[in-house]
């Protein structure tokens, strides 16, 4: 957190306009983020670089760099007025006609222009939070996300579930005419299918919208196109039934910034306009999936709008497309992972690099981290690695034993059997019985089983 936070944020500013880069100055970089990677996580210095990198779920610059421009070509490419765009157009026809340019490396936002310049999104004069009316950042939209429902209620059965949800809409908002909305996207090379659906007239609406928008962004469509049924056919008062408890939290708060979803920004005028003319608008969401039959309805007609629903070409907030850019820097550096002759023990563990670290979620100290990070890479201070990398004359343990690995230490060593048999019963409590392989252990990425490897190294006071 500290790296990222202090050092890495000061390698990213600006760094997608260093490339092209020379080879040495790309490696000064480089050393700059090893070397801290290697002092935060406490690995060896035999450790490989691009284990470094997958222990610390932090890509390689020349990855990250490409994935910077392309997140600041969307968020500028959204602006109709930005003076950098029309001075990328000209660079980029350059870069296509000109000699020099045939056998050199593209710049980054060059390579950024011709992967998203082809692909429509949300563009304005200005950015959405100036956009709309003043009053519209600060109004308070009444929402309801208490419905006393959870996932856990499907137990009792679909007549409990609809009645306890209707006897809730009808306490809180009576006389009030009531539209189920849903978003669907089943695969990401699909299209996105929105719907919605009013309970007391049987209308029902759906969508099939661009593949680049997010969930989120396509439940905001959904919102939208209920709203505008709302005004179209005169409903005065109107409650709005959705299933993402995400974008209600946001319409909920009573002042939007300049990082507001667009889309929610512009919800929020949407209401504020209705309001304006005397309609009543509110908004109540309701848990997916336990048996509400309003929202089984909406989700069915969601999914059949993926193929069915009425093609509707709207382009994407610029912000939605972020998750390409991620998608694209995990294939470059899976790429590089995969193809490497090194870090290969690590590799058996986790052939795929990750955007979190495996112990992201684990309140486990930093010892522990570094102990199971050194049993993960293979590079540790036992003498069947210190051997290999010359630094002790052969791999004997201390026992007699002609090679001490951590499987030998762990599961073996007679000089720790004093602690064995404890170490021996928590795994059976866990369900893991021999015979015991530390890799195996350590794949399964369980946090008690982690926990009791490190607490019997522990005892041992054996260096790892």
């Amino acid at each position: 957190m500290i790296y990222r936070q202090i050092i890495r944020s000061f390698i990213d500013y600006g760094s997608f306009l260093l490339s092209p880069l020379s080879n040495q100055r790309s490696l000064r970089l480089d050393r700059v983020q090893f070397q801290t990677l290697r002092i935060a996580l406490g690995q060896m210095r035999s450790c490989p670089t691009n284990s470094l990198l997958i222990e610390a779920a932090d890509a390689p610059l020349t990855v990250r760099r490409l994935y910077l421009a392309k997140k600041f070509f969307l968020n500028q490419y959204s602006s109709l007025s930005h003076p950098l765009i029309p001075k990328l157009i000209r660079l980029n026809n350059h870069c296509t006609n000109s000699p020099y340019w045939r056998n050199k490396e593209l710049p980054l936002l060059v390579v950024a222009y011709r992967v998203f310049g082809i692909i429509p999104i949300y563009q304005s004069l200005l950015p959405p939070f100036f956009s709309f009316e003043f009053v519209s950042r600060y109004s308070k939209i009444p929402v309801f996300v208490d419905c006393g429902l959870d996932k856990n209620d499907t137990v009792y059965g679909s007549i409990f579930v609809n009645s306890t949800f209707n006897n809730y809409l009808d306490s809180i908002l009576p006389n009030y005419t009531f539209i189920f909305t849903d978003a669907s996207k089943l695969d990401a090379d699909a299209r996105v299918g929105v719907a919605y659906h009013c309970s007391s007239s049987a209308h029902s609406a759906s969508l099939s919208i661009s593949k680049f928008f997010s969930i989120f962004s396509a439940e905001c469509v959904a919102i939208l196109e209920a709203l505008s049924y709302v005004e179209s056919e005169g409903i005065k008062k109107a409650a709005i039934v959705s299933d993402s408890l995400s974008s209600l939290s946001l319409l909920k708060q009573n002042s939007i910034s300049s990082k507001t979803p667009f889309l929610i920004v512009l919800i929020k005028n949407t209401v504020l306009k209705l309001i304006q003319n005397r309609f009543s608008v509110a908004f109540v969401w309701c848990p997916s999936h336990i048996g509400i039959r309003g929202n089984e309805f909406v989700d069915m007609l969601a999914r059949d709008a993926v193929q069915n629903g009425a093609e509707d070409n709207s382009p994407p907030p610029a912000q939605d497309l972020w998750a390409v850019c991620r998608k694209s820097m995990l294939n470059d550096w899976n790429q590089i992972w995969r193809n490497s002759t090194k870090g290969r023990k690590l590799y058996a563990l986790q052939p795929a690099p990750a955007l979190q670290t495996w112990f992201h979620e684990w309140d486990v100290g930093r010892k522990n981290i570094t102990t199971i990070g050194r049993l993960r890479t293979g590079h540790n201070s036992l003498p069947a690695h210190l051997h290999k990398i010359n630094v002790v004359p052969d791999t004997n343990c201390r026992c007699g034993y002609p090679y001490c690995d951590i499987n030998h230490v762990i599961f073996a060593c007679p000089l720790f059997n004093q602690h064995r048999p404890m170490l021996l019963s928590s795994l059976a409590r866990m369900g893991v019985f021999g015979p015991y392989f530390i890799p195996h252990l350590l794949s399964l990425n369980n946090y008690d089983i982690l926990s009791t490897i490190c607490s019997f190294l522990n005892k041992t006071q054996l260096p790892i």
